[in-house]
């Protein structure tokens, strides 16, 4: 990959292959090829389409269902968010995928030159994802732990504002990352040839040491940190109440009393708050996957991506990529199950007349 980007870019935006040198350490060099090539072709690149797919049916529906919900506008904006940051990703994968074809190619334009560029928006919307699901997970949490204080103070209209500070503060901090490099045509004498070449500024490398510090440490870092103590929040609350529903179900029943009490989540908040648990364990385990492997990488030294175990690196990079990938592709089954408008919606634009089936 390019010497630019970091283990944790890697591992949102795709790996770079071939190496250009083998490697030593614990796999051989055509293995790793080998691998690099079933990640891409048979991983990587339906992932990425199928999670085009599902956020545009996502944003659809969360349209169609209206903006009269905190939660609903903010699954939608997440949907827009990882529909955005898989678009750019697969732009970045489509010239890898004929780098790797095999057949020597003899290229007018190097593709990488452009990946290296475009990597970086795909970044900014991978960002962005993880402050919109933060954000769910801690208005989520205050409204079921701390109801009378909070419930009246997550409103769509302060929704609307958060999501928006949100995505000026993303954009705040990637834009000196992106306005350090350009892509300009260049002449070249030798072999008089003009050729689309990344350009970046003498601020370069202080604005990536900047990028690293803020946006691949202490950003996700401190985002990580909030959705696992969100989490088990949310867990709590929830276990807590089917405690109470399933007493006061077995009360019902034997003495006659329909529910004089009640729980302090009701049936619907209920399904909204495993939703909210369900897509924050998935952004935790993740991210959990990338801060190990970058303790290791911390740890050994040679497993980096010239090190001695650069291709055991490239690998394991390639794996959390999968998983990557995957937390912005799957929260449509989700949304299904779980948010009975969703399910109607969905049920109405790819069935027409036919009412959608109630989860037992």
């Amino acid at each position: 990959m390019d010497a630019a980007l970091d283990n944790t870019t890697a591992d949102v935006a795709g790996v770079e292959v071939p190496v250009q040198v083998k490697g030593l350490g614990l796999i051989d060099y055509s293995t790793t090829v080998l691998l690099t090539n079933i990640f891409l072709y048979g991983i990587w690149i339906p992932i990425v389409f199928s999670g085009i797919v599902t956020n545009i049916i996502n944003t659809v529906v969360f349209v169609r269902i209206g903006m009269k919900d905190i939660v609903n506008v903010s699954f939608l904006a997440l949907s827009m968010s990882d529909l955005l940051y898989l678009s750019f990703t697969m732009i970045y994968l489509i010239p890898s995928t004929l780098t790797f074809s095999g057949r020597p190619i003899k290229w007018l334009q190097s593709p990488y030159t452009l990946n290296s560029y475009i990597v970086w928006y795909a970044i900014l919307f991978y960002d962005l994802s993880i402050l919109i699901t933060t954000y769910i997970a801690v208005a989520r949490c205050c409204c079921v732990t701390m109801a009378l204080k909070f419930r009246s103070f997550f409103t769509v209209s302060r929704t609307y504002t958060a999501l928006g500070v949100l995505s000026v503060v993303c954009l705040a901090l990637h834009i000196p990352m992106i306005a350090s490099q350009n892509l300009q045509w260049e002449t070249d004498k030798k072999t008089n040839t003009t050729k689309l070449t990344l350009v970046r500024s003498d601020a370069f490398p202080d604005v990536q040491y900047f990028h690293d510090i803020t946006n691949r440490n202490v950003v996700p870092y401190t985002c990580l940190a909030i959705n696992i103590i969100c989490l088990a929040a949310l867990t709590f609350t929830l276990k807590s109440a089917t405690q109470i529903r399933k007493k006061m179900a077995m009360s019902a029943s034997t003495d006659g009393n329909t529910g004089k009490r009640d729980s302090k989540l009701s049936a619907k908040d209920i399904q909204v708050v495993k939703a909210v648990s369900l897509v924050a364990s998935m952004f935790v385990f993740c991210s959990l996957l990338t801060t190990i492997k970058a303790l290791v990488r911390r740890a050994i030294p040679d497993y980096d991506g010239r090190g001695q175990y650069r291709n055991l690196f490239q690998l394991t990079t390639g794996v959390v990529t999968i998983f990557t990938y995957l937390n912005a592709t799957v929260n449509i089954i989700v949304y299904y199950p779980f948010n009975t408008k969703y399910r109607q919606s969905l049920t109405e634009i790819f069935c027409k007349g036919k009412k959608p089936e109630e989860p037992k």
